[in-house]
């Protein structure tokens, strides 16, 4: 789960930066990145006020961080700096449960496992096929015509577990769609404004790479 932003030509992001891109591309890599984690700061400031935070946590996952201290920015880049990719979401490993709070869930038992067992569908039945081998020699083998499959023989209740609890249902909270909407004119108008900024300081000759 991350929260991000795409941008599309119509909005006028895509010109700019191959504009950008011709003048100079060592540049158009460091206004790019600089641009970026101004506009992932935004993101991941929002993303972490849309997250909920429960004000009592189960007795089991006391010792675990809140889904909202858990969100980070990672930055990727790749083809020598010319795309760069931002995450923003919860760190890798500490928020298995982070999609189950963006979507929600249906309603949820505990105790209830579903057991899978190998069923023969018939006896095996195997039958002779001719072919040719690769020296020109006529050769017969046997195919395997019926074979096992595994299908589920349903439901069962795990007294290990003290039975089946219904859990009830998890509401959705969509902070990761919420985010995207809230920021989306935001990060445009940061990238856009350090774009045309990176342009017009490198036209005037005020930059220093030029």
């Amino acid at each position: 789960m991350a929260a991000g932003t795409r941008y599309r030509s119509t909005e006028g992001l895509v010109p700019l930066i191959q504009e950008l891109r011709k003048l100079d591309q060592k540049l158009a890599n460091k206004t790019l990145k600089a641009a970026g984690k101004k506009a992932s700061q935004l993101i991941e400031t929002s993303l972490k006020r849309n997250t909920p935070k429960a004000k009592k946590k189960n007795k089991q996952y006391r010792g675990s961080p809140h889904l909202r201290d858990t969100m980070r920015t990672r930055s990727r880049s790749y083809n020598r700096g010319r795309a760069i990719v931002f995450l923003i979401g919860p760190e890798s490993g500490k928020s298995p449960h982070a999609h189950l709070v963006e979507r929600g869930t249906r309603r949820r038992f505990t105790g209830h496992s579903t057991v899978y067992q190998k069923t023969r569908t018939g006896n095996k039945v195997f039958r002779r096929v001719a072919f040719t081998t690769k020296t020109g020699k006529q050769r017969t083998k046997r195919i395997l015509v019926d074979e096992s499959k595994k299908k589920s023989t349903g439901s069962f209740r795990d007294p290990n577990k003290g039975g089946v609890r219904n859990r009830g249902i998890m509401p959705a909270f969509r902070m990761v769609e919420r985010t995207n909407r809230e920021t989306r004119q935001g990060v445009l108008r940061i990238i856009r404004k350090d774009i045309e900024a990176a342009i017009r300081n490198y036209q005037s000759g005020s930059n220093g790479n030029h």
